[in-house]
């Protein structure tokens, strides 16, 4: 059983994914400083209006009624708290996600690209668990057929 009801954790992650940083910082610091520490309509009102987008208010409007229809409870510390924590989570786990452009074709000059060779060696030498490689014609690089030779034998070893 969760401390916060789960329809406020999902209006709470919701704010965390679509609300810009400086926004929900923003409504942190009003709840956290609001004189009015438990929900209420002037409580709304005060934080709503100093939204500037209609739809930045339709999103907080929407966690505020949450708030008070499933956790009347909780003080407004307790709320921006949580926001807070789901800010940073989501912070965290766009910057953990990383793109990063691999080529097959001729050499370049100019540009320092990594060969998918290269990238597929990596994959293969730090798969801990699970590799799936799905490929045209790789079994015509010896390197990386040496790489997934060498990945399965230890796994082979312990049948």
């Amino acid at each position: 059983m969760s401390f916060l009801p789960p329809l406020l954790l999902a209006q709470i992650r919701t704010c965390a994914k679509q609300l810009p940083y400086p926004v929900l910082e923003a409504v942190i610091d009003l709840l956290t400083n609001s004189p009015a520490k438990y929900c209420n309509f002037e409580l709304k009102a005060s934080i709503l209006k100093q939204l500037p987008n209609a739809n930045f208010r339709r999103l907080v409007g929407e966690l505020l009624e949450t708030w008070c229809r499933e956790a009347v409870y909780l003080d407004s510390t307790a709320i921006a708290a949580a926001l807070s924590t789901a800010s940073y989570c989501e912070v965290a786990a766009r910057d953990e996600l990383s793109v990063e452009l691999v080529w097959t074709g001729p050499a370049t000059e100019g540009m320092p690209l990594r060969r998918t060779e290269q990238v597929l060696l990596q994959m293969i030498r730090e798969a801990k668990q699970e590799f799936i490689l799905i490929s045209f014609a790789v079994y015509k690089i010896p390197e990386i057929t040496k790489a997934l030779v060498a990945a399965i034998n230890p796994l082979l070893s312990l049948l």
